[in-house]
């Protein structure tokens, strides 16, 4: 495991490769890739090939078994408290570097905090975070703010990916479009209500603002959370739909959902 990135972004279970199996023996398996791995550092390029090269190499704190299952692997424990804000995670015996030093928690926190600069995902999570902080070579603790109890907003874009951003196929407007996953999950794991806001600009200088109740509560469930958040972009792309034929010079970023899954 190399030490220049521990590359444990998988905070709050989101690994995104099934773990592999054991290996038969009986000869070499030799994998062809697609392109040449610049850089071992998923962190610091968008490019798939250095993300799938980064989960064929570096642990992670969750990853997914065989059934698509979400499973502790570098964690051996954690455990969430009843108001649902403090998230305490202890990591297995045993993890070290390449060098035969032990991995500890300040390790997973430094990886932690640089995902989160850098993720579009990683970025919203951290938008809510209270602190992360160690608070034993093996124990780490991710205290999230109070702002929906408080009625406060978390407010995400769901029709633009960012860098290394999860994603979902939906139709938009007959042809398959990309939009992002992340806004679902974090709803889910916020358990809040969650609206949908669009402005429109009229000129000379105006904006009509449209706030609408999207869902009481978004839940994913176990072993279909892919699916179930798919659904729910689905329903995100008919109300996007529906704007942007009220006002269809209004989507000035012409964001490119539809050249990322042509």
């Amino acid at each position: 495991m190399p030490k220049l990135n521990a590359f444990m972004s998988a905070m709050l279970a989101l690994a995104a490769f099934p773990a592999v199996t054991p290996a038969c023996a009986g000869g070499n398996l030799v994998a062809v890739l697609e392109a040449e791995i610049a850089t071992l550092d998923p962190h610091f390029t968008p490019a798939y090939i250095s993300r799938t090269f980064g989960f064929m190499v570096f642990d992670t704190l969750f990853a997914k078994d065989s059934q698509g299952e979400i499973k502790p692997q570098m964690v051996q424990d954690w455990k969430v408290s009843p108001d649902s804000l403090i998230y305490t995670f202890t990591l297995r015996d045993g993890l070290k570097w390449h060098d035969g030093q032990p991995v500890t928690s300040a390790d997973c926190v430094a990886s932690l905090r640089r995902w989160g600069q850098r993720n579009a995902l990683g970025r919203r999570i951290f938008a809510v975070t209270a602190s992360l902080e160690p608070s034993d070579a093996k124990t780490f603790v991710l205290t999230l703010k109070e702002r929906i109890d408080a009625g406060e907003l978390v407010a995400l874009l769901g029709d633009r990916i960012g860098l290394n951003d999860r994603v979902v196929e939906v139709e938009l407007f007959g042809a398959p479009a990309l939009l992002p996953a992340g806004p679902y999950w974090l709803a889910a794991s916020l358990g809040c209500p969650v609206y949908l806001t669009f402005g429109l600009f009229h000129e000379p200088n105006r904006y009509d603002l449209y706030c609408e109740p999207f869902a009481e509560r978004i839940e994913l469930r176990r072993g279909d959370r892919e699916a179930d958040a798919r659904a729910w972009a689905q329903r995100y792309a008919r109300r996007l739909e529906h704007y942007c034929r009220m006002a269809p010079d209004n989507w000035f970023n012409f964001y490119p959902v539809w050249k990322a899954a042509a």
